[in-house]
């Protein structure tokens, strides 16, 4: 972690009460969200400006995974729709794209419930 990155979280700490953690979530909450919605590694190293090394260790950090290729739904929209329930997220999931295997049902499940809980965190501090 770089020296300007830490005062930035000590400041954000000590003037507006964000915890650290918080901080690091901000930092990298649009490429969470994308992987959660279904985009690949070069995907969001293209909308974000960023180099894909950089994307994979992110998505890496707080994931311990990410999408070699762009998946043909926006899982985080079905996740949401579902309120989070896997059999319901996984029946439509098959209903919409039956190429996705079990496999990748499972970790974009996982994906997804992960992005929905550091974004509830950040939400505590932003409502």
């Amino acid at each position: 972690m770089n020296k300007i990155w830490r005062l930035i979280r000590i400041a954000n700490e000590k003037i507006l009460d964000i915890p650290p953690q918080v901080s690091d979530y901000l930092a990298v909450e649009s490429v969470l969200r994308s992987c959660a919605a279904g985009m690949s590694v070069k995907t969001i190293s293209k909308v974000e400006d960023l180099p894909i090394d950089t994307i994979r260790k992110i998505l890496k950090e707080f994931y311990d995974t990410y999408w070699l290729q762009d998946l043909d739904i926006n899982t985080l929209l079905i996740f949401g729709r579902v309120k989070g329930n896997y059999k319901n997220f996984s029946r439509e999931i098959r209903e919409i794209s039956p190429v996705l295997s079990d496999y990748d049902i499972i970790k974009a499940f996982y994906i997804c419930s992960t992005y929905t809980r550091i974004k509830k965190e950040i939400d505590k501090h932003y409502d």
